[in-house]
């Protein structure tokens, strides 16, 4: 391969006009790429003046920069979340403190309010996720292809111990994760008998419901409705149990009154 060796003039002239642009944004708190287009637009000529390539750097920082700059943040979210390979390493709560490091990170601040809610949809997508709510399926719908891809390191957040044939016939457990985990855990719920199934059975099931098909789904909402409507019966009967000792220890102590002033 050949190479070709820049003269010194030309180095020294690149080093020259960078070091003014640097100079140009000293001092100014916050700079995000809209302040640094704005800037060195204001003073092309003279930093193109001072070196006749400056231009592509310009250009490299008005059509290219910003992007990159999302793109590392994005990776970085999606680092902070499991991969199938690595699930067991993470908790469901333990990417949230990563993610609110990422959200202080100074390239949120540069790339603008646009990054910062992506950043903070994330958090908020995975604290619902801790508190057993899933996103609807129009949200889901509506997400893009980057949600997307966040939704689907969240699915390896649902994990269970799968039975498996081992040497000599010897089952053992093995953890499994995501979408493998949920045919897991559907067919231990489809194991009990259909009047014994309860909302505890179908926890796990309502916080990742986006993975569950419109069959598995009609299920796992008639557990909940048939569920409430117990709770809602059993609340009931314990108010007119409560309501009817209460009337019952007011006639005693009516009568305790009425015979002492006897």
């Amino acid at each position: 391969p050949t190479t070709t060796k820049i003269s010194e003039s030309l180095v020294a002239e690149a080093r020259n006009a960078r070091s003014a642009a640097l100079k140009l944004m000293e001092g100014i708190e916050c700079l995000s790429f809209a302040d640094m287009w704005k800037i060195l637009g204001s003073q092309e000529e003279m930093l193109v003046g001072m070196d006749r390539f400056f231009s592509m750097d310009v250009t490299f920082l008005m059509e290219k920069a910003e992007g990159m700059a999302e793109q590392k943040v994005r990776n970085m979210l999606l680092d902070a979340l499991p991969e199938a390979e690595d699930f067991e390493k993470f908790a469901m709560q333990q990417p949230l403190k990563e993610i609110a490091k990422v959200s202080k990170h100074p390239v949120v601040g540069a790339c603008g309010l646009h990054l910062l809610k992506e950043v903070s949809t994330v958090e908020m997508l995975l604290k619902s996720l801790v508190a057993g709510r899933s996103p609807t399926d129009q949200s889901v719908l509506r997400m893009s292809p980057f949600f997307r891809e966040v939704l689907g390191r969240c699915e390896n957040f649902l994990t269970a111990n799968e039975h498996t044939r081992g040497a000599k016939n010897f089952f053992g457990p093995t953890k499994v994760c995501g979408r493998q985990a949920l045919q897991v855990l559907w067919k231990d719920l489809m194991s009990k008998p259909e009047a014994s199934r309860t909302l505890n059975d179908v926890e796990t099931f309502r916080r990742f419901a986006w993975l569950l098909d419109p069959e598995r789904a009609a299920i796992v909402n008639e557990i909940v409705a048939r569920g409430v409507k117990q709770y809602q019966r059993d609340l009931a009967q314990g108010l007119r149990i409560c309501d009817k000792k209460g009337v019952e220890a007011n006639d005693v102590a009516c009568f305790d009154r009425n015979g002492a002033a006897s």
